[in-house]
């Protein structure tokens, strides 16, 4: 969005062109507290509109209305219209880039609502395709509707009207928003919500458990069906001395070559390898999906 239009959508609030923000009910404000999650290792959790306006407004990276973006990645932005709204875990302190984002987002509610809804943000194509490289999920895997969709407004109306809540930290406590659980903190025993936020995006990248029989230990992941027909129940043909041993043993996590890799308790390397661990929640999801019997859906 153009400096210049950020000045006209700023003055047409204040000049009463917007409707003005509803008041914020007790059922709205829970639905405003529903929580997506990164589709990623991470599993990083934040509130709907929150989300939307990371992804949306600042990319999650140096897009806009981040504080990282300089010069032509800003697209006509006004220096210090930060929107970044980063959740925070133990050792990683970015609660002040928060506060800042979350201040701002308040004080400009009226006018990224306008904005947004007379589809003058994100930016065109810029935006759209930022906006795409920032996926979050619901714990059921179903995405999360963009801002140049009717849903995806009405999450950002709604959110706005109810303070912009934030999520700040999902490990110990925060000073500017509330601390939830990373993905996990909600149901996630079906392979469909599984695949979806943690398997597809972190195991069938990077040319790993993707190609059929030339994927990596010949497992490949990339199709929901049919991953979940090789894992369950079935061996590892070709992984070094875990050759042989069942990927998921339904019921018995212990006994499932999947979970140990995941924990790092089997044969090999830990997976997903070379990248971080997956958070605990994620963990205890996966484990209670092998609980629960390793069901399809």
């Amino acid at each position: 969005m153009t400096r210049a239009l950020w000045i006209a959508a700023a003055l047409g609030a204040l000049a009463g062109c917007y409707p003005e923000l509803e008041t914020c009910t007790p059922e709205e404000l829970e639905a405003a507290r529903a929580l997506v999650y990164r589709a990623d290792a991470t599993g990083l959790p934040a509130y709907e509109g929150q989300a939307l306006v990371h992804q949306g407004c600042a990319g999650g990276g140096a897009f806009c209305h981040s504080s990282a973006a300089e010069g032509d990645a800003r697209h006509g932005a006004p220096s210090g219209l930060d929107f970044d709204l980063p959740v925070t875990t133990a050792g990683d302190d970015r609660a002040a880039a928060l506060r800042i984002g979350q201040q701002n987002v308040y004080g400009w509610r009226h006018a990224i609502v306008g904005a947004v809804e007379l589809e003058q943000m994100p930016p065109g194509d810029a935006g759209r395709a930022i906006a795409a490289d920032g996926v979050y999920a619901h714990a059921d895997g179903s995405p999360l509707p963009p801002l140049d969709q009717p849903r995806g407004q009405a999450i950002l109306r709604n959110w706005l009207s109810c303070g912009s809540p934030v999520v700040e930290r999902t490990e110990g406590e925060g000073d500017v928003g509330d601390t939830v659980s990373a993905r996990g903190s909600g149901p996630a025993n079906d392979w469909d919500s599984l695949h979806a936020a943690v398997f597809a995006p972190t195991c069938a990248v990077s040319n790993c458990h993707v190609g059929g029989a030339d994927a990596a230990g010949g497992l490949d992941l990339t199709d929901v069906d049919a991953a979940h027909a090789r894992l369950v129940g079935g061996a590892s043909a070709d992984f070094g001395d875990c050759a042989g041993r069942t990927y998921v043993v339904p019921g018995d996590p212990g006994a499932s070559l999947l979970y140990q890799k995941l924990t790092g308790a089997a044969c090999g390397e830990r997976m997903p390898l070379d990248q971080p661990p997956l958070p605990e929640a994620t963990l205890a999801d996966v484990r209670a999906w092998i609980e629960a019997g390793a069901p399809r859906r």
